[in-house]
């Protein structure tokens, strides 16, 4: 499901991991802060040779949010030569969400999931 063809164009999902998919937190249910194992700095590259007569038509926007002290991500693609590149940095500031930063923190998950469906379109330069 990473590469969908309609037409002459081929659109590529990058987003070959997908950190803090599972960390959506029920706020009906839990009244204890969410904890995490460790504080962490993750950067991930990932790296699409464009195939010979192809072209990048679209390039999705950059894409960042924060929870201040708790966590943040940035997401940016790049062109470089017949590349596309995808840097995704994420950073755990704490190894627990309180409660009162549930709702946002799940807000920060949606945003953050959406990213996650965002697509690369190739088209022939022909």
């Amino acid at each position: 499901d990473y590469v969908q063809q309609v037409g002459k164009e081929y659109y590529v999902n990058m987003n070959l991991k997908r950190n803090f998919d599972g960390s959506y937190i029920d706020t009906a249910d839990r009244t204890v802060p969410y904890y995490f194992k460790y504080k962490d700095v993750e950067t991930e590259v990932t790296i699409l040779e464009l195939p010979a007569g192809y072209k990048a038509a679209y390039l999705p926007p950059p894409a960042s949010d924060k929870l201040d002290g708790y966590w943040w991500y940035t997401i940016n693609y790049t062109t470089t030569g017949n590349k596309v590149v995808l840097t995704k940095t994420y950073k755990l500031d704490s190894l627990t969400i309180p409660p009162d930063k549930f709702v946002a923190h799940n807000k920060m998950i949606d945003k953050l999931k959406k990213q996650y469906k965002e697509s690369v379109v190739l088209t022939s330069e022909k």
